[in-house]
């Protein structure tokens, strides 16, 4: 049976604790309904699979040294991102701007490193770059026609994933269009292009606000601002979610894999290494 520590306290849940929410999910978006409900005076625990909180967030310190890398989500935007901004605002961290001044670095699937100047297409080549306008205009175009209300209105023949619909379009005889396609569900969505639906990643541009949005350093770009330190970003969010007990056990777990939900009559359990009946 798995041992249950948390993150947020020393209390560790016992097996039949009741509580009257659990949130399934350590990501950004779980932790705040999480601190919601608590808030609202609903005793609720948090059932995270990973060692750590944060969802896609990960901060690894450096091996060789001083310095942080930062391996998942790291940049936000004051303008497009008013929640995360005011959560930021909340703890009263300090952001760092984007730096834009000079040219870029790509290195192309061919492998070879390129210098961008900016504005300037990451192609090597001008035939190449006439294929990457063409194939972003393309994919900037059918994003702008998904509706992410209705999912079901999507056309099941454009139900494909990304490698599909690239050479549904016409791009397969292209290996820069291939490969620009993957850079674009790689640093999207952190996914292989076969391993994603052109459907998840074009509604995921729309509601990003497009690829310009999504791709751009500058004010109006999801690459804006930058949470700074990281380490000091964990300490006090940990430090926060201390603060969260309103009433009932410690309110996150970690290192606990939800297998599946079975609902009762008048509660509904969660079957992991515990069961928590609510």
């Amino acid at each position: 049976m798995a041992s249950l520590s948390s993150i947020a306290g020393t209390d560790a849940i016992a097996s039949g604790t009741e509580v009257d929410v659990v949130v399934v999910g350590g990501g950004f978006s779980g932790l705040k309904s999480a601190y919601d409900l608590q808030q609202s005076g609903l005793s609720t625990v948090v059932l995270e699979a990973k060692e750590v909180i944060g969802g896609r967030s990960r901060s690894i310190k450096r091996q060789s040294g001083d310095g942080i890398i930062e391996l998942g989500a790291t940049w936000i935007n004051n303008t497009t991102q008013p929640r995360v901004t005011a959560l930021v605002d909340k703890f009263g961290l300090d952001t760092a701007v984007q730096y834009t001044a000079g040219d870029s670095v790509f290195q192309g699937p061919d492998g070879e490193a390129r210098r961008i100047p900016p504005g300037s297409p990451n192609a090597g080549n001008e035939e190449d770059a006439a294929v990457e306008i063409s194939l972003l205009g393309k994919v900037t175009e059918a994003a702008e026609a998904v509706n992410i209300t209705y999912w079901k209105d999507y056309p099941e023949d454009q139900d494909l994933t990304v490698d599909e619909w690239v050479v549904k379009h016409g791009y397969g005889d292209s290996s820069h269009a291939r490969g620009l396609a993957g850079h674009l569900a790689r640093a999207l969505v952190g996914r292989e292009p076969h391993e994603t639906g052109i459907h998840y990643l074009l509604d995921y541009i729309k509601s990003g606000l497009g690829l310009e949005s999504l791709n751009s350093e500058d004010e109006g770009g999801a690459q804006y601002l930058k949470i700074k330190p990281p380490s000091e970003t964990c300490r006090d969010i940990i430090r926060y979610c201390r603060g969260w007990r309103v009433r009932g056990p410690a309110p996150v777990l970690v290192g606990q894999s939800v297998a599946s939900l079975r609902k009762k009559v008048s509660q509904l359990s969660q079957i992991s290494g515990k069961l928590v009946d609510i």
